[in-house]
């Protein structure tokens, strides 16, 4: 078990708007890391110095933050400073560019009250000067920088808690991103995708079926990187024991192989639980090309479930049929969340747009009668869907018939993807 790193930042974060050169206003964050950040027991450099913040902004979604990364150093002293358009969302890593591997050290967050961090700070909805007093690693979660103070001491200059609460609720996947920054130029990319399923088509046809309906059944994860080929051996070793569904097993010296598609390698595959990953330990997952290390990933960041229930966004459908007919006629969403009391919440999708990527999709398949698959990917995730080829909810045995056998929902936030899967 991994020794505990204390980290100690003792800051005042000060968000002030001021006006940049070319006349906009943005948000000065600044703070001071304790000299004893060094002398953590995983971080090897001299002095607080010797680190950077790591820093992403933006106003829409987390895709599009990652494209607008900055890099700032930290003073002898321990101090630094970021920038921060005023009204933008940031998060932001102790980082080590120096590192071969494991370059992020935790993210600063801000506590809740309860086991949620808001890791993804809206200067828009948190406004004015920030005192988060002095920050030490959570000693529930060892990637967390948590602020001494929490939302409830911001009360005054939050107009809507609640609103923060769910972002908090609702932005576990920024964690995820360490992997993608900790293999460098190495990996271009690694992606962990939730597979979600339930059985019950009548749950969902012309009503709301409850969100617990839907059983996380595994994942999987894909690799990207623009030197991977098909003729490459890419292994992954998990740092300790795990099973697909089927009971095949993994484990340090036993690693699982990856499948080549599309210029990237994935590690478990398909809707059910028998050919996907069960258990997502702590502790680093060691990438290997062709015998060489290349990255190391940490898929236990944070838990997909808790005490049973799936922990992120979650889509719940129900799907319009026309009067005395089977024919689909349009889907309708709901988005849930799992709240701190461990039942779920409606949520608006507004409050997530900007966790959620331009991957929204639907696919509806036919495996077994007319042979039709359509993946559609142009429609917002937030509104009713309106197939535009005419499908059925129930077999006739008509091949001129498409019977909507499969229906899937995907979406994407940050390194994270949810896939949702009816099929009985």
């Amino acid at each position: 078990m991994k020794k505990t790193i204390f980290i100690l930042l003792v800051s005042v974060l000060i968000l002030s708007c001021k006006e940049d050169k070319s006349g906009g206003s943005f948000s000065n964050v600044s703070g001071q890391f304790n000299p004893a950040v060094a002398g953590g027991s995983s971080l090897s450099r001299a002095a607080v110095s010797d680190y950077q913040v790591l820093y992403f902004h933006g106003s829409s979604s987390i895709n599009s933050m990652l494209r607008n990364d900055e890099i700032v150093d930290i003073a002898s002293d321990g101090t630094f400073s970021l920038s921060i358009p005023e009204g933008d969302t940031f998060f932001a890593f102790l980082y080590d560019a120096d590192a071969a591997f494991r370059k992020t050290l935790g993210v600063i967050g801000i506590g809740t009250g309860t086991d949620s961090v808001w890791e993804s700070i809206s200067t828009e909805i948190l406004e004015g000067d920030i005192q988060l007093g002095i920050i030490s690693e959570s000693a529930s979660t060892e990637d967390i920088l948590l602020s001494e103070n929490n939302l409830s001491d911001f009360a005054d200059q939050i107009d809507n808690l609640d609103e923060a609460r769910t972002m908090a609720l609702a932005d576990n996947s920024i964690r995820y991103l360490k992997n993608n920054i900790n293999a460098g130029d190495v990996l271009e990319r690694c992606d962990i995708s939730y597979v979600l399923n339930m059985s019950d088509r009548a749950a969902i046809t012309d009503s709301w079926a409850a969100p617990d309906n839907f059983i996380f059944s595994g994942f999987q994860v894909t690799t990207w990187w623009e030197s991977f080929s098909e003729s490459d051996t890419i292994l992954l070793y998990p740092p300790e024991t795990v099973t697909y569904g089927n009971g095949t097993s993994f484990d340090p010296s036993n690693p699982l192989s990856g499948d080549y598609f599309n210029g990237n390698f994935g590690f478990g595959w398909g809707e059910t639980a028998d050919n996907l990953i069960q258990e997502a330990p702590r502790g680093y997952w060691d990438l290997y090309q062709n015998g060489k290390k290349v990255a190391e990933l940490d898929l236990g960041t944070a838990t997909p479930v808790v005490d049973g229930k799936f922990a992120f966004p979650l889509i719940v459908p129900k799907v319009n049929t026309a009067a005395g007919s089977d024919i689909i006629t349009s889907i309708d969403f709901e988005w849930y969340l799992l709240d701190e009391n461990g039942g779920f919440q409606e949520i608006s999708f507004d409050t997530l747009s900007e966790f959620i990527s331009d991957d929204f999709g639907v696919e509806i398949s036919d495996f077994s009668q007319s042979g039709l698959r359509e993946y559609y990917s142009d429609i917002s995730p937030g509104n009713s869907f309106t197939p535009p080829d005419e499908w059925h909810m129930t077999a006739s045995g008509d091949s001129s018939e498409h019977y909507a056998e499969y229906i899937g929902f995907n979406y994407g936030m940050g390194a994270v993807y949810v896939r949702s899967t009816i099929r009985e």
